[in-house]
């Protein structure tokens, strides 16, 4: 029996430290054998979390489900297909899948982590903050890293919450280690400090070598606004790296794929968004999706995406020479109504950012339905100061893709149909350093 025990444990440790490392197509392959031989749990979920990081999501949540039917409490696979459905958008199915966990594993921290992030997509952050507050008031020995993600997310809620909350928010950004917390609490010291508290933080990170599209951003208002040369390392003269084009039928892009995205926009299940009036945008992932039209589409993007990097890359940007590693391409749809428009924003997330123009009817020679890029945004404070701009003239069948680091939003339109993209970001796995 201890033979067995010994075998069964030394198989576990080598199938897990080589999905650790990233190779999942062998850890699919080891992870069967495991299974085969020692009818291990451990080795089923990481069979599912090996297909899901290889993007084959079905894969990942029929192994779940099926897990599921005869292990209805396990709280491992409860919340790990929790995530799966978050990250799809299925978000009222991932809320049980949490509220289940918690509700047999009280101190179960992923879960708390989960069900926090859903009520946040749900713009539910009020409950969110009393969701993270009761974790580290009742939940003992979170860890390290766990507190780092707490901390983030605290401070996510506090920063949308206004200008009268950036000191919390700054605080909490301070006390964790995600990815864009630097670069969140800069900008949120460059909305409420003045110009020198600015600039030392500003120093400070230039000196850790940090680089994302959100210290672009900021960076680039305050050369502007504060009348100095523009050293960002993401991305200077940004309009220079707007590419404006037109997908074909030869690329595979036919009236039948764009019907049936159009009708999965309208199927899929909503998330609030404080930016869009009269309109909505999806939840989740939509490439997460089982569906051909996405597989397609993702496709035709992702050929888009490579060919933009090879026209750019002789040009000295971060964006071009620092490209992250690991990448994910995230989707949605916005679907707009009479009168819609998206506001100004830039997507923090990403890298490289993009829409595509579905559907979009209006006059001819009109304006409406526009996008505009902008070097000011996000109420950054601008003294008075003229900010350049940039209006595109789109149509359906259009592409542009941009640096993250742009402001942008859209021109208001009047036609009765609705006016849907397709946006989307390449977004970095890991921490991206110069």
């Amino acid at each position: 029996m201890k033979k067995e025990e010994d075998s069964r444990e030394k198989s576990l440790q080598a199938l897990t430290a080589i999905f650790q490392r990233g190779d999942f197509g062998l850890a699919i392959t080891e992870a069967k054998k495991v299974i085969k031989d020692h009818q291990s749990a451990t080795a089923v979920n990481i069979l599912a979390l090996a297909h899901k990081r290889l993007g084959e999501i079905d894969r990942s949540v029929e192994i779940y489900e099926n897990l599921l039917i005869n292990n209805p409490s396990n709280t491992m696979f409860l919340a790990n297909l929790g995530n799966i459905y978050s990250d799809q958008g299925r978000l009222t199915e991932a809320q049980e899948l949490f509220e289940k966990v918690l509700s047999v594993d009280a101190n179960h921290i992923n879960a708390y982590l989960g069900l926090g992030n859903v009520y946040v997509m749900q713009a539910k952050n009020d409950l969110a903050l009393r969701l993270y507050e009761k974790m580290q008031s009742e939940v003992r020995d979170i860890p390290a890293e766990q507190l780092q993600k707490i901390n983030y997310r605290v401070a996510e809620i506090y920063r949308k919450g206004g200008e009268e909350h950036f000191d919390a928010a700054i605080k909490h950004y301070g006390l964790s280690n995600q990815r864009l917390s630097m670069s969140h609490r800069l900008e949120c010291i460059y909305r409420s400090k003045n110009k020198a508290v600015y600039e030392k933080e500003a120093a400070a990170l230039s000196e850790l070598g940090h680089i994302d599209p959100l210290i672009a951003a900021v960076q680039t208002h305050a050369s502007i606004r504060y009348g100095f040369q523009d050293r960002n390392a993401f991305c200077t003269d940004s309009f220079r790296f707007i590419s404006h084009s037109k997908l074909s039928a030869s690329e595979g892009f036919d009236r039948g794929l764009t019907d049936r995205l159009l009708t999965l926009a309208h199927e899929l299940e909503s998330s609030p968004q404080a930016l869009i009036n009269k309109g909505g945008q999806s939840a989740g992932n939509l490439f997460l999706l089982n569906d051909p039209a996405i597989s397609k589409i993702k496709a035709i993007i992702e050929s888009r995406i490579a060919h933009y990097r090879e026209k750019y890359q002789q040009f000295d940007a971060g964006l071009i020479s620092k490209w992250p590693p690991q990448t994910t391409l995230h989707g949605w749809f916005i679907d707009l109504k009479k009168g819609g428009s998206l506001g100004s924003h830039m997507h923090k997330e990403g890298w490289l950012s993009g829409s595509l123009y579905l559907k979009l009817s209006k006059p001819e020679g009109a304006s409406e339905g526009n996008i505009i890029f902008d070097l000011d945004g996000g109420n950054y404070p601008a003294d008075d100061r003229d900010f350049p701009s940039k209006e595109l003239d789109i149509e359906e069948g259009d592409i542009v893709l941009f640096p993250s680091s742009i402001f942008h939003k859209t021109v208001p339109f009047s036609a009765t149909e609705r006016r849907v993209t397709l946006a989307f970001d390449v977004k970095p796995d890991l921490l991206v350093r110069a």
